[in-house]
């Protein structure tokens, strides 16, 4: 149990029937009032349930929306038929409910999958609420998970729920003690022990008092005894049935049925679920909620022809005649709705007087919890029922909240308990258990005289049911039961299996008895063959956690063995870790939507409204539309990474209102790293995401400071990162990631592994193609030779070229409406080009062309092609002809921009270049190899690709990252260097000083004091510099004596001789502050200011010679 003492935080989740809920408790909080119960889910905030409902896409493969944003609102008279239905009640599924009353699910999704799939949901938005509250959660290692569950469920049911859970990814093994389950009433036990109990000054110890969860598939019981130290015992066994509410909204539905008929709700139900979900919603708010069973006279009307419109064509015969009279109003009288009420409340009562009945002793409270406890009529029946039986019958504070509570409070007992055993000071909060069955294991005996002849084996032997503890026992939690002195059949025999069996019956005797099921098995070795059957076994059970756990050793030598057993129903990124070779980079191949591709679409497609992400990466592109596309396409969210850096104006995507770049750039990040966090665990376990990840960030070579510091503000808003200026997050350009990559890969490949070789990285991606120069210097590390390049030509721009085409045959007007209307379809003429044109044009063979057919793959186009354009594409048939000239013209405008970066690269370098790389999507382009190659091939002898291009900057950023790790770790033993060496920076920088005003000097920057501010120039452009190496400023002085702090303000410019800071071009970056405290000195205190340019970000340092004081940062950033 030593993984207890990781446990940070317990996380009490309460998936229900109808409604699911989460809290989270720090285990260093001591008041239940800490206890955080979420109350913001999808669509909807304040509430502390959301609704356990799922919405999937088209083939049920993928959730589109779950909770509440899964259940339809009220609909309109216009609502056409093509709603889908959400998926509910699917927990149904699990446990005894009767077949009825199960859901039907869509094929082929099963209820294990739609659990898993909710629970996946859920399990996002926890991993998603965990760091607002603290920070270094690894939800992995530092979670406890209470799952709540009814107190019918067999073991196979959580067996169920465990797999579900596993599979979800909120466990990393199936087996995982770092889930728990707890039964719905014993966790509302718990919270009311903490919370009604006191209320109610019933805190003596053998206070009885009886826990009725309401909910909206099960009511379930239980009743315990207040014992000691605030622990509870169990005092009958713990009962439950398929009695929530939601039963009474099928009565409703029956009802709904006899006035309309059957196969009219049948269709409604398959043809407009939203309206029949309405109706049902509409139900409750007007008639099961305030439906108190006092006054007589209530009563409720309902409008189908307002309420559900679509109803209405279903209606047929003498139900439509009859409707057609009540001008379609269901009138829902006093006793009609009581009808509705009484069968289940019945079923409650029943259940409640049979706990009493079996409780030996007096119970001093009832207490209901749950939603459907909130009803005036339950409370009423139970009152007069039991009102002389029981003094205190009520309903805590927040009812719906206690079974969720109560699992964290649950947890959080369990944990302290186990980590403080020994110090006996501290005991987990349930105390004793009543058993729901009789366990066992199967033994072989010999056959005697009365024994069933058969079950006589041909070796005289005999298999039977060995009882270790009997249904209705009271046990204590975590006490083992024993069975000693269990010996091997056979002399010879190298093993024994222990099949656990579990049955309702107290008297069982076989294993295959009716109701008896297996439950697990435990095998240990026997290896003293030498000693015969003379070797004696001890088999153990307990039954704490709410799991049962076997243990079993060998009494001869006493080899220990123990399971937590499978139960019989079972059937572009990098990672890299610090202990792992290049070869185990493991780049991610599995996106959303898509598989075995090495990087995704940068796209985001939006929800209404623009504040939450629908789909990301491939599947937020359209498919092939057809030519009954209606006017309602959204459009994704796309290059939006345009807004940074220096593109200009008219190539940045305009987004929609209320979206900035900023945004989106966070919600695709965000996206990105949850999936991130989810594919870590599959590798390795016991990764906390917060502690122990260094994330590298690649970025363009000509991004900015300030660009950087925007996406180092989007990561921290993404919640990749647990503070803003954290260290774990390190950038690198992509040219430079790419360089490494290439330095492991192509330099070998080709042979160029001589310390001082020369080659160039060309990255060819989608918005930017960015170029470096590197040299190989000895153990592995590279030198930066040239300053870094980039521009804004990569592949996109000749997508824009195919879009000025199309504008030119059809129309600015059409194009633009296709687009604001019909983006799928402008999306995929885009595709369509990119795959026919763009990737299999190499430039040799003047016959290539293309015709696009717009009427099949842009139908929506033509209604908005107009005048002479409509003329010429009719003639066409709305065909599009592109031939090789034009193909070629689109392509030479953007390769020429490139062509002209490698020439300035290759002329700034001093050296010969033995190689250029091309890396990235754009550069598996066989016509922009053609063209570099015949540009460059007579200076660079080596140009080539490497092994899978598009993967070569995110390889190489994990690469950059591990030597980053080992270079600090190492420092001191000097046997590990970061692979940069050296950087050419791209700016000149130094800081804002006072100095005397001298003659030359502008008169008109004449300060009073005879002072002038200039910019003190530390490091300038161009120059090549050393990995954290720090540029020193010293013997800089206060201006006045009596000074008591300095500011450093640090300014960059592309300029290398600027003078002052309020030049052109000159940005400030941000500032340093230290304390001056020796002011008896005046001015003498000289100060010392140093600045470096490690890690891809700029990190300035200053202290005090007078007294040593030390102050460094890694500023904000002058536009943060």
């Amino acid at each position: 149990m030593s993984w207890l003492k990781e446990v940070r935080v317990v996380v009490g989740l309460d998936f229900g029937t109808t409604y699911s809920g989460f809290t989270l408790y720090h285990v260093d909080d001591d008041d239940i009032g800490d206890i955080k119960t979420n109350s913001e889910w999808p669509g909807e905030l304040g509430k502390f349930k959301t609704n356990t409902v799922l919405q999937y896409k088209e083939d049920f493969e993928e959730v589109e929306l779950w909770g509440y944003p899964a259940l339809y609102k009220k609909p309109n008279r216009r609502s056409g038929g093509d709603e889908t239905k959400p998926v509910e009640l699917f927990k149904l599924h699990l446990g005894n409910c009767l077949e009825k009353f199960k859901p039907k699910l869509p094929e082929p999704l099963t209820y294990k999958q739609a659990i898993t799939d909710y629970l996946f949901k859920i399990g996002e938005l926890i991993k998603e609420t965990i760091p607002k509250y603290w920070t270094g959660i690894d939800f992995m290692e530092h979670i406890l998970l209470v799952l709540t569950v009814p107190a019918g469920y067999s073991e196979n049911d959580k067996a169920i729920m465990r797999e579900c859970t596993f599979n979800a990814g909120l466990i990393s093994d199936k087996r995982s003690e770092r889930l728990q389950f707890t039964t719905e009433p014993e966790a509302a036990a718990i919270y009311c022990m903490y919370s009604s109990l006191k209320e109610h000054k019933l805190t003596e110890p053998g206070t009885t008092f009886m826990i009725v969860d309401c909910g909206g598939g099960t009511v379930d019981l239980t009743t315990r005894k207040l014992l000691e130290e605030n622990q509870l015992g169990e005092v009958t066994r713990r009962a439950g049935d398929f009695c929530g509410s939601t039963f009474i909204d099928n009565e409703f539905i029956e009802l709904l049925k006899c006035k309309v008929g059957n196969s009219a709700v049948d269709l409604l139900r398959e043809e407009h679920y939203g309206q029949l979900q309405y109706l049902v919603q509409e139900f409750c708010q007007n008639v099961k909620l305030p439906f108190t069973g006092n006054n007589p006279d209530f009563s409720y009307e309902i409008d189908l022809e307002e309420i559900a419109p679509a109803l209405l064509q279903y209606v047929t015969g003498l139900e439509k005649i009859f409707m057609e009279e009540k001008e379609w109003m269901i009138q829902l009288d006093f006793n009609t709705i009581k009808s509705m009420f009484d069968p289940i409340i019945d079923r409650i009562i029943g259940m409640i007087r049979v706990q009493l009945d079996n409780s030996s002793e007096k119970c001093s409270a009832i207490f209901l919890v749950g939603g459907f406890s909130q009803s005036k009529y339950l409370q009423k029946r139970i009152e007069k029922e039991f009102g002389r039986l029981v003094e205190n019958i009520s309903v805590p504070n927040q009812p719906i909240a206690a079974v969720v509570r109560g699992a964290a409070i649950y947890g959080k007992s369990l944990q302290e308990s186990k980590n403080l055993k020994s110090m006996n000071n501290v005991k987990c909060v349930i105390a004793t258990r009543v058993m729901d069955y009789t366990f066992g294991v199967e033994i072989s005996c010999l056959w005697k005289d009365g024994d069933p002849l058969d079950r006589l084996t041909s070796d005289g032997r005999i298999d039977k049911f060995l009882k270790i503890v009997e249904c209705d026992d009271i046990v204590t939690i975590d006490q083992e039961f024993t069975t000693e002195d269990l010996v091997p059949i056979y002399p010879d025999q190298t093993t024994i299996t222990f099949g656990i069996y579990y049955t309702r019956e107290q008297d069982a005797d076989y294993c295959n008895e009716p109701g008896m099921k297996l439950l697990g098995s435990l095998l240990i070795d026997l290896p003293e063959v030498h000693l015969g059957t003379n070797r004696p076994c001890t088999f153990c059970l307990s039954f704490g956690d709410m799991e049962i756990k076997a243990r079993a050793f060998n009494q001869t030598n006493g080899q220990h063995y123990q399971t937590k057993f499978e139960f019989n129903t079972f059937k572009g990124f990098s990672l890299y870790h610090v202990d792992g070779e290049i070869g185990d980079v493991k780049t991610n191949s599995e996106w959303p939507g898509e598989m075995g591709k090495l990087k995704t679409n940068t796209v985001l497609q939006y929800k209404a409204g623009f504040k939450e992400v629908e789909l990301w990466g491939y599947p937020a592109l359209y498919k092939k539309p057809n030519k009954k596309s209606k006017n309602n396409e959204t459009k994704p969210v796309e290059l939006f990474k345009l807004h940074l850096g220096n593109c200009l104006e008219k190539l940045k995507p305009k987004l929609p209102e209320s979206l900035t770049y900023r945004q989106a750039i966070t919600d695709y990040i965000g996206k990105v790293g949850e999936l991130i966090k989810e594919t870590i665990p599959k590798y390795w376990e016991g990764i906390d995401f917060m502690e122990h990840i260094l994330l590298v960030l690649t970025v363009p070579a000509e991004y900015s400071e300030n660009d950087k510091a925007i996406m180092r503000e989007c990561t921290f808003n993404a919640g990749l990162i647990g503070e803003k200026n954290s260290e774990k997050l390190q950038f690198t350009t992509e040219p430079e990631a790419a360089a490494i990559y290439c330095m492991y890969s192509s330099l070998k490949e080709h042979k160029l592994t001589e310390p001082g070789t020369t080659f160039m990285i060309v990255d060819c991606g989608g918005g930017t193609v960015d170029l470096t120069t590197r040299k190989l210097l000895g153990e592995n590390q590279l030198g930066e030779i040239t300053e870094r390049a980039g521009d804004f030509c990569g592949s996109t721009f000749i997508d824009n070229e195919f879009i000025d085409l199309l504008k030119y045959e059809v129309g600015n007007k059409a194009v633009d409406l296709l687009r604001e209307r019909h983006y799928g379809q402008l999306q995929y003429l885009v595709q369509e080009f990119c795959q026919n044109v763009k990737l299999p044009f190499t430039g040799n063979d003047p016959d290539f062309s293309y015709e696009m057919d717009l009427e099949e793959i842009a139908p929506a186009l033509l209604q908005y092609v107009t005048g002479s354009e409509r003329e010429s594409m009719e003639e066409k048939e709305w065909m599009i002809e592109i031939c090789f000239n034009t193909i070629k013209f689109m392509f030479d405008n953007i390769i020429n921009r490139i062509i002209e970066m490698i020439r300035v690269q290759l002329d700034n370098s001093l050296g010969k270049c033995s190689a250029i790389f091309l890396v990235g999507g754009f550069g598996q382009s066989q016509y922009l190899q053609k063209r570099i190659e015949e540009e460059f091939s007579q200076s660079v002898e080596n140009i080539s690709v490497p092994n899978q291009p598009i993967a070569a900057i995110v390889r190489g950023a994990a690469i950059y990252g591990k030597s980053l790790q080992r270079s600090r770790n190492l420092k001191s033993m000097n046997n590990s260097k970061c692979v940069i060496a050296t950087r050419m920076l791209n700016n000149t920088f130094g800081i804002k000083l006072y100095d005397k005003w001298e003659d030359g000097d502008p008169p008109d920057r004449l300060l009073s004091g005879g002072m002038i501010i200039k910019f003190y120039r530390i490091v300038e452009r161009k120059n090549e510099v050393p990995f954290d190496q720090e540029f020193i400023v010293e013997n800089l002085f206060p201006i006045y004596p009596d000074q008591t702090r300095l500011y450093f303000e640090i300014f960059y410019t592309k300029e290398q001789d600027a003078v002052y800071c309020d030049e052109p071009g000159m940005k400030l970056l941000g500032n340093l502050r230290i304390d001056l405290p020796d002011v008896h000195l005046g001015n003498n205190r000289p100060c010392t200011f140093c600045i470096s340019f490690g890690d891809m970000e700029i990190k300035a340092r200053a202290f005090n010679q007078t007294n040593g004081q030390n102050y460094h940062t890694k500023f904000e950033l002058s536009d943060f």
